[in-house]
């Protein structure tokens, strides 16, 4: 690989003088999730996560800015730091959903371990079928359609992003599932076949 380059972005990083376009924004889905910005087919995963029996304690859609951004992604600002430009340009004024999502660990130790397998792999053409980044059409770590917490402490953490912690609390003692519907002027990206 040559310097400057990376297989995520497969180019250089340098920042481009111009831009012309915005990229998709990305929604977030997490126990905390997140849908991605520009990520359509939101309504289909949350489906998708209903049916492996999850339920959605909180929804919120908000339009990311710098404090959210950094905020959300504060341990690993510094890992990307050479990169840490498209992020900005990806996030800064698109909205996402944020999500706080319930359910049985299964298997795993916790539910965000369990939430980890179901997205799959960050670089969603490293996943396989079955996995929601890789189904839904993730193109990179950056541009994929889903967000999920690396373990309990950092799902309460990213949550109190979007939410305080008395909504968060309330969801948590509250039954039922909000019924978030993410579609709502969005359209309807289909899974892979």
């Amino acid at each position: 690989m040559r310097p400057g380059s990376s297989p995520g972005f497969g180019g250089s990083f340098q920042k481009p003088r111009r831009r012309t376009t915005r990229g998709p924004p990305v929604d977030r889905l997490r126990h905390g999730e997140t849908r991605r910005p520009g990520r359509e087919g939101g309504g289909l995963i949350l489906d998708k996560l209903r049916l492996e029996g999850l339920v959605v304690k909180l929804a919120k859609r908000v339009r990311m800015d710098r404090d959210l951004l950094d905020s959300l992604y504060f341990f690993v600002k510094a890992k990307y730091r050479e990169t840490w430009w498209l992020s900005e340009e990806f996030y800064l004024g698109r909205e996402v959903l944020a999500l706080l999502l319930w359910g049985s660990p299964g298997e795993f130790p916790h539910l965000p371990a369990r939430m980890r397998r179901e997205v799959g792999p960050t670089t969603p053409d490293a996943g396989s079928p079955g996995d929601i980044r890789y189904d839904f059409q993730g193109v990179n770590r950056l541009m994929n359609p889903i967000h999920a917490s690396e373990d309990p402490a950092s799902s309460l953490r990213e949550a109190m992003v979007f939410f305080d912690l008395k909504e968060i609390l309330d969801a948590i003692l509250s039954e039922g599932d909000v019924g978030a519907n993410p579609e709502v002027g969005g359209g309807g990206q289909k899974p892979r076949r």
